[in-house]
């Protein structure tokens, strides 16, 4: 069965059940096998696999295209080294868009704030003026009308070198304003 069809079949069964489901149709519907079912999934791979799936399920459809215009950002990222006068812009997008900063930051606002702050890059290679200090930093150009965010709860223990688990309390406001992080300061978009 379709990814779509089994989400509906387990949400129908779910809400209208008295007994647990079993959610082997929807795993089969993922094209695992049973090793892979009994991985753990992390979450961003999981939705970037899940959302892959839908969008194959939808193209030559009547709805094909529809997750990017609901959900894809658009991203330009800028290097520059103002001693010299340089500037380079690179765009990218993604409909999912991971936030750090988790044990820093106690909310979404903060987490954009330093995610969104230049960063200096000492003796980075312009190519055309040499080594330079650069200051890096990205916006976004355009925000859709669904925002999918990723909090990113993996840390690195410096002294184990081990990836570990952020169990800080992090808020989600009700509502937000995104204008401050747009390129043009809230033309772009969502």
């Amino acid at each position: 069965p379709s990814v779509s069809l089994a989400l509906q079949r387990l949400f129908y069964q779910l809400q209208k059940g008295e007994e647990c489901q079993s959610t082997s149709e929807l795993l089969a519907s993922f094209r695992w096998d049973s090793e892979e079912a009994m991985l753990q999934q992390d979450i961003s791979d999981f939705c970037h696999m899940f959302l892959d799936l839908v969008e194959d399920e939808m193209k030559n459809t009547t709805v094909e295209g529809e997750l990017d215009r609901l959900m894809k950002v658009d991203l330009e990222y800028t290097d520059e080294a103002p001693a010299v006068n340089w500037r380079r812009t690179r765009n990218d997008s993604s409909i999912l868009t991971v936030l750090h900063g988790v044990g820093e930051c106690r909310d979404v606002l903060e987490a954009l704030d330093l995610q969104t702050r230049p960063e200096v890059i000492e003796g980075y290679d312009t190519e055309v003026h040499g080594k330079q200090e650069v200051h890096r930093s990205h916006k976004f150009s355009s925000l859709p009308p669904i925002l999918m965010l990723n909090i990113n709860r993996i840390g690195f223990d410096h002294d184990t070198f081990e990836p570990v688990k952020l169990h800080d309390r992090f808020e989600f406001n009700e509502t937000i304003d995104l204008s401050g992080y747009l390129v043009d300061g809230g033309g772009g978009g969502g």
